[in-house]
């Protein structure tokens, strides 16, 4: 079995020399993130680390051609180098094969994930979610993980980042993942070794995950970063429309920190883990522990797995319509999931596997003038790929019910997105966000719905009781 590989990757500018030898006592393979470099920049942090004797990795997002020339003229101390899938060029690709540098692929799209199966220039690809901060593309972690696992040659290595901590980084390996990349869940471990990190702030102690914001342009290829105060997205948004993404960190606010969501889990690991090394043992152990029971690439083939072996006991239906009401899904290691079923009926917990169905098949009954289903199935929305109307016209004609994400989307997208649905004959369930950052865009979302048809519900992924109660009162039914 070979040994899942664990990074982990800073902006350059924290990054010093004592630093990476704190990551090399951790057995930790260290990133050094450049975003659009200014010219001169990639030079001189290679200089300032020139007392490190070992050669570095370098990932480099919206460079431009002065900036790859740095790189290639830095080629020496640079043991390998990571870019963006659409930024490798044919031409890059020479450059970096004749001057001897290893290169691996950042993956954020379909077509990144094929070229990284038929380009190999000596790295693992990294399959990199917009969760993550900085640059960043349209695809979810899980989503272009699943992307890449396909369209790679079967046991082909690759690496997952993007909101992850260390049950997530033990998940990504079971799945399939060669190794990790962790982010600012690490952070907060290098404030007792004294490191010059974001982390030694006492803001960067108290920011949440839902506080992290993201700019994205028409493609959905955006920036997720986090500055306080809380800046105006709206004036934000005008402020960056029509210019190329290289060009928007100089448009942010001053003390803007390029932090992805897995900062909401950097307090915890602060409490939980003393130190620096202490975090990476434990990740390195739940790792090592994954890749044991790691799902083959041949599981179809597995006659030891099948529907019922891997079927979840969930909940089933009770006659009962008092309101508000949870229903609990256990797995086997313990670990629960809370789903709530408003105004329709309430549930009970239970063992049973088939009851799943009899939750689903009743809330799905219970709607007025429901389009005909094949399967009791509701599809989760998904930014980026259920904001496709196409996609929900597939799931629809597939048996199940399609969800539209209006996630972070503008009214107007919105709108637009449903009228295309309307001219496809989709009549979608609606998926919002429940994080009191977003109250103020969900409730101007929520006034595209005036004047249509109920769509037959509303998904509110992380509910809060009142915003729930407020999508009751208007008569939408629920499911949070």
């Amino acid at each position: 079995m070979t040994r899942p590989l664990l990074k982990i990757a800073f902006p350059v500018e924290h990054v010093t020399s004592s630093l990476l030898a704190l990551c090399g006592d951790a057995n930790v393979g260290v990133f050094l993130d450049f975003f659009a470099p200014g010219s001169g920049k990639i030079r001189k942090a290679l200089e300032d680390l020139a007392c490190v004797k070992t050669p570095l990795t370098i990932r480099v997002f919206r460079g431009d051609a002065a900036a790859f020339n740095e790189i290639i003229a830095c080629a020496a101390r640079i043991e390998g180098l990571y870019l963006p899938a659409e930024e490798a060029s044919p031409e890059r690709v020479v450059l970096m094969r004749e001057a001897g540098i290893r290169f691996g692929l950042i993956v954020e799209s379909l077509a990144g994930a094929k070229l990284a199966r038929r380009l190999a220039g000596g790295l693992p690809p990294v399959a990199r979610g917009k969760e993550t901060g900085g640059f960043n593309g349209r695809l979810a972690t899980l989503v272009v993980f699943q992307v890449l696992q396909k369209n790679l040659a079967p046991g082909a290595s690759f690496l997952l980042e993007g909101g992850l901590d260390i049950p997530g980084a033990g998940a990504a390996v079971t799945a399939g993942a060669s190794g990790v990349v962790f982010g600012a869940a690490a952070w907060g471990m290098l404030v007792p070794s004294g490191q010059g990190s974001p982390a030694n702030s006492r803001t960067f102690q108290q920011i949440r995950a839902h506080e992290t914001l993201r700019l994205a342009d028409e493609r959905g290829y955006g920036l997720r970063f986090f500055a306080r105060p809380k800046p105006d997205l709206a004036a934000l948004r005008r402020l960056i429309s029509g210019k190329p993404i290289s060009t928007w960190l100089g448009l942010l606010p001053s003390g803007t920190m390029l932090l992805g969501q897995d900062v909401g889990f950097a307090h915890a690991n602060m409490d939980k883990y003393s130190e620096f090394g202490t975090f990476f043992a434990e990740a390195r152990r739940t790792i090592e522990e994954a890749a044991v029971s790691a799902v083959p690439a041949n599981i179809q083939s597995r006659p030891d797995i099948n529907e019922s072996s891997v079927r979840m006991p969930l909940s089933e239906v009770c006659n009962n319509r008092a309101g508000l009401s949870e229903a609990t899904t256990s797995t086997s290691s313990g670990l629960h999931n809370s789903v709530s079923l408003h105004n329709s009926f309430s549930v009970l917990p239970t063992s049973r596997t088939s009851s799943y169905k009899a939750v689903v098949t009743a809330f799905l009954n219970s709607f007025d003038g429901r389009p005909a289903l094949r399967f009791p199935i509701i599809q989760g929305p998904m930014a980026g790929i259920s904001d496709r109307p196409e996609f929900l016209k597939a799931v629809l004609d597939a048996g199940a019910l399609p969800v539209a994400a209006f996630a972070s989307l503008s009214p107007d997208a919105c709108k637009a997105m449903l009228e295309k649905c309307d001219n496809l004959g989709v009549s979608p369930g609606i998926g919002i966000i429940g994080f009191d950052v977003m109250s103020e865009l969900v409730e101007r979302q929520l006034t595209v719905l005036e004047g249509r048809p109920r769509p037959p519900l509303v998904l509110v992924a992380a509910p809060k009781p009142a915003l729930v109660a407020r999508l009751v009162d208007r008569g939408y039914r629920v499911m949070a």
